[in-house]
Order: structure tokens, then sequence, then C-alpha cells
């Protein structure tokens, strides 16, 4: 693949949450403003090492791999809602920066049955949220983001896409005019 600035970007310090926050959203924003390398990735995520590994399917969208450097903790991901889908409570396992591109998507945190805090992130969203915390993920059938994650995503037990959904996650990205 033909080299981006990506192949030299500094590597993001996930140890120091705020910081790589910040490197994080610095990266999201010029991504999102790079539409023809944006592009590039989400229609060449399968080359590296095979559907197998070019992104992760689960709860009403997936997830397209499109950049992954570990040695510098850059792991990036275009997400894609496919459905509507109202997100389970669950710890995360690792800190994610996100850049909403289009759709909303919804965080709720709660304390025991009560709710804590919600908050709705919409276009130009770019937010960050550390591992650990309890919370549920919702998001409308036309939502897509930008995620840049403290680790990789694909499950080496389950696998990556199949072909089939790896070609609807990139139509449905090109349909909504993210690409």
């Amino acid at each position: 693949m033909e080299a981006s600035w990506l192949d030299e970007q500094r590597p993001v310090g996930w140890q120091d949450f705020e910081e790589a926050c910040a490197a994080g959203k610095e990266i999201l924003e010029r991504l999102a403003g790079d539409r023809t390398l944006l592009r590039r990735l989400a229609f060449t995520a399968d080359e590296p090492a095979g559907l197998e590994e070019a992104g992760v399917w689960a709860g009403g969208g997936g997830e397209l791999e499109l950049f992954v450097d570990e040695s510098r903790g850059i792991f990036l991901y275009l997400h894609v809602g496919l459905v509507e889908h109202e997100g389970d409570e669950a710890p995360l396992s690792a800190s994610y920066v996100a850049k909403v591109l289009s759709g909303q998507y919804r965080h709720v945190w709660r304390d025991g049955v009560d709710v804590a805090y919600a908050t709705d992130e919409q276009p130009p969203g770019l937010y960050g949220v550390r591992c650990e915390l309890t919370h549920s993920l919702s998001w409308d059938d036309h939502s897509t983001c930008l995620v840049l994650r403290e680790a990789r995503a694909v499950d080496p037990q389950t696998g990556g896409l199949t072909e089939d959904q790896y070609l609807t996650l990139q139509n449905r990205a090109d349909f909504a005019g993210i690409l």
C-alpha cells in the first residue's frame, strides 16, 4: 500500500489517558478531513492480512480495521451501524477515542439501576472513553464513526469479517457519503 502521513504518526501513549485522547483526536480529525486516504483505507482493509483480520461484526453493525501499528499503539477502525442498536451494559476492556461522522451514538453510565450520566454524540462529536468504565453504547441505523482503539478489536477466536459483511460495511459507509 502507498505510504501516507499515518506511517509517520508519532506513537499514542495509552498509559496516560489524557495524552492518548489528545493524540487520538488529532489523528481522527486529520483522517476525517483526508477523504482520499480514508476511502483508500476502507476499500483496501482486507489486503494486509485477509478478511479474517479486516474487522469485526457484532451488535447491529461492524468495524473495518483501517490501519494498525501495534508498536505505536495505533488501531484505527471505521464503525458502521447497520440497524438501530440498543447497547448492553458492559465494562470496556480498552480505552478509545471516537469521531462521529454521521448519525448518533448514545452512551449511558449507570449507578446501580439509576442513570448516572448519559450523552448523545453527533457530528462533529469527538470524545474519549476510558477503559474499565461500565456503560452501554447505542446507535441508530445510519451511524458511522472513526475509532482509535488502545488495542485490536478483532477477536482471534471468532475471526473477522466474511466477504458479504465486509462489502456491506463498505457499501453502507460509501452510501452514507463517508467515503
